[in-house]
Parts: C-alpha cells; sequence; structure tokens
C-alpha cells in the first residue's frame, strides 16, 4: 500500500506540460460561444425593443414615450453592433467570418428598416400635431372673431340705447319747456287778466 501511494505521488509529481494547441482551441472556443451568446441576447433585446415600440406608437400617440424608446432602441442597436463587431474579431474561419457577416448585414438591414418605420412615425405624429395646432390656432381665431364681433353689436346696441336716451331726455326737455312756458303764459294771462279786467 505504501509502495502505491508513492508510485502515485511519484506520478503526481512528474511534470506535466498541458497541449498548449488543445487549451488553445477550447478557449478559442469558449470566447466564441460567448460572444455568440452575447451577440444571440442583443438581437432579443432588439426584437423586444421592437416589439414594445411598435406597440407604443400603434396604441398611443404620446411621442414622448415613443422617443425615450427609440433612444433605447439605438443603445440596444449599438449593443448588438459591439457583441458583433467583438465576435467578428475571434472568428478565423473564412467560412465563418462569411456567415456571420452575411447573419449581421441581414440583421442590420432589419435594424435600418426599422430606423425608417420610427422615422415616419415621428413625422406623422408632427405632422399630426402641426394640424392639430393649426385647427386650434384656426378655432381661437374664430373665437376672437366672434368675440370682437360680439363686442362690436355690444357697442352699437349701447350707442343706440344711448341715444334714444338722449332723444327721450330731449322730448322730457321739451315737453317740460313747453308746459312751463304754458305755465307762464297762463300765469301771465291770469294775471293780465286780474289787473285788466274785462
Amino acid at each position: 500500500m505504501t509502495e502505491a501511494l508513492s508510485e502515485e505521488s511519484t506520478c503526481s509529481n512528474r511534470n506535466r506540460r498541458p497541449n498548449v494547441t488543445l487549451d488553445n482551441n477550447g478557449i478559442q472556443r469558449k470566447k466564441s460561444l460567448q460572444c455568440r451568446k452575447t451577440t444571440r441576447a442583443a438581437k432579443a433585446c432588439i426584437i423586444r425593443e421592437i416589439k414594445g415600440l411598435t406597440e407604443c406608437f400603434t396604441n398611443c400617440e404620446n411621442v414622448a414615450d415613443v422617443r425615450k424608446g427609440a433612444q433605447e432602441f439605438e443603445e440596444i442597436t449599438t449593443n448588438f453592433r459591439d457583441a458583433h463587431k467583438a465576435y467578428h474579431a475571434i472568428l478565423d474561419d473564412d467560412f465563418e467570418i462569411q456567415a456571420l457577416q452575411e447573419y449581421f448585414e441581414c440583421e442590420n438591414q432589419w435594424i435600418v428598416t426599422f430606423h425608417r418605420t420610427l422615422e415616419e412615425w415621428f413625422s406623422r405624429a408632427e405632422m399630426a400635431k402641426r394640424a392639430s395646432l393649426t385647427t386650434e390656432l384656426a378655432a381661437l381665431r374664430q373665437q376672437e372673431e366672434e368675440l370682437r364681433l360680439k363686442q362690436q353689436q355690444e357697442a352699437r346696441l349701447c350707442l343706440k340705447q344711448h341715444k334714444q336716451q338722449l332723444q327721450l331726455q330731449t322730448e322730457i326737455a321739451q315737453l317740460e319747456a313747453e308746459e312751463h312756458v304754458s305755465a307762464v303764459a297762463e300765469q301771465g294771462d291770469h294775471c293780465f287778466r286780474q289787473q285788466f279786467p274785462v
């Protein structure tokens, strides 16, 4: 038994040289798998963000929410491109590089197409906002014009009432003057009759 232990310790004390080629290939393969996972995770984030943004601009008209989502989408696409570059840098097989490049071009075209969709949505939202503001401005101008016309009508009515009031005051003053003249004339007649009886 002691011989078996001493034989094992002798074997373990031997200097083993690792197979550098296998270790480097394993490390390279591990890095490659990790980069592939990172790229796929970034793509999954892009898909989620596209679905979320599509739902947001389909169901709501809040431009600020969509703009915030578009900024997040921009960050996610940057992460995807960075992951692709890292993955591309690790590969050394021409076939894998070509396949990865075709994959990236396809995905990038999808991203560019969605960017155009976002730009078109922002453009339509801006046009709708402009139309809404123009309509609102026209309504305010219409209300302003109606108010101005109403004020003019009120001013005319006020002038007409004032004119009628002045006419009535003039007629009252004429009647009072006529009554006064009649009263003075009557009193003058009465005084004249008293002084000169008939």
